[in-house]
């Protein structure tokens, strides 16, 4: 009797101990559901900006509200950005448009305490309700099974597997993937790529490189960017799978248009 007793609080200490993170803290007023409240804002000269993976707790037995507990990280790389000169489109998909050509690396980073990635989406929002996503890549599902290597952007600027018999205004080199990911929302100002992996296997951290060509009005001058993860965290204990939902701080940057069109 004594024994299992014993034993049942080491799982329940453990469960704890899962559950509570690395790091806690009170969370303040919540936020709609897509992330926490909102606080960093900067422009496209970092490098890199890395942000806390967070998952929400009620403390039990209390009324202080919900608490924040820190279960690892995920990194953005600098955002590069190119003008797609017009002259070089299709008449049709260029009339009254600009667009731009982003590209950067998001990486998801070691976990805390031996857990494990089970899903990650990257969500992306645009001020603007008339500047969108005009393709994305990787588009369709996309692993390491079936993924090309060459892409190109054509004269109607989507993104296609490479064929030397077209044209294209760009070329791209996509290394193989681990994860399957998938673009949703295309031709919308909100969009975002899922990391999924196959049923029963983990999605290990890594980096991806993402594309994306932007649709805005002719001589916007600027749009800001809200992005944010959100991941689920598993763990195995005692033969049990834990699961776990987790989220970043919207990430805002400005971007300045007139600097980046000739």
């Amino acid at each position: 009797m004594k024994n299992t007793e014993m034993f049942l609080s080491m799982c329940f200490i453990f469960i704890l101990l899962f559950f509570g993170g690395s790091i806690m803290t009170k969370a303040q007023e919540p936020e709609h559901k897509k992330a926490f409240k909102s606080t960093q804002k900067t422009n496209l000269d970092l490098n890199s900006v890395t942000l806390d993976l967070n998952s929400e707790d009620k403390a039990m037995g209390s009324e202080i509200g919900p608490i924040l507990a820190k279960e690892g990280t995920i990194t953005l790389g600098k955002f590069y950005t190119e003008y797609l000169e017009p002259e070089k489109i299709q008449q049709f998909t260029a009339n009254n448009s600009d667009f731009y050509l982003i590209n950067f690396y998001f990486t998801l980073n070691e976990l805390m305490g031996g857990k494990s990635y089970e899903e990650a989406r990257i969500y992306f929002a645009l001020s603007d309700n008339n500047t969108v996503a005009y393709d994305l890549l990787p588009k369709e599902t996309f692993d390491k099974e079936n993924s090309a290597m060459e892409y190109g952007i054509d004269t109607s600027l989507k993104f296609k597997v490479f064929d030397a018999k077209i044209h294209f205004l760009k070329k791209i080199h996509i290394e193989k993937l681990n994860p399957t990911i998938t673009a949703y929302n295309i031709g919308r100002n909100e969009f975002h790529w899922a990391f999924t992996s196959t049923k029963g296997k983990k999605i290990f951290p890594g980096s991806s490189k993402l594309y994306m060509i932007i649709d805005t009005p002719h001589n916007s001058t600027a749009i800001d960017v809200k992005v944010w993860v959100e991941a689920v965290v598993i763990k195995d204990l005692f033969g049990i799978t834990i699961t776990k939902e987790t989220k970043t701080d919207d990430y805002i940057f400005s971007l300045n248009l007139n600097k980046i069109r000739p």
